[in-house]
């Protein structure tokens, strides 16, 4: 199910001409790490939230450019 909402949000992504960052690969990550998890063990946690920001900036950062300085 995650994965032809990913293809889904991809492709529409694309059509529209931006850029899509897949943050499901990352997220499997917090079944083996209680940290990437919320202590509520649902919602992601500030360490989950970094890692989705880095990987969301290494996919803007060449876009923008210094627009972002």
């Amino acid at each position: 199910m995650i994965a032809k909402f990913n293809a889904v949000a991809a492709e529409e992504t694309r059509r529209v001409g931006a850029r899509y960052v897949n943050i499901t690969t990352v997220s499997r990550y917090a079944a083996r790490n209680p940290k990437l998890t919320a202590s509520d063990g649902l919602h992601p946690s500030p360490q989950m939230h970094g890692l989705w920001a880095r990987l969301i900036y290494t996919t803007a950062r060449p876009i923008l450019g210094t627009r972002l300085h």
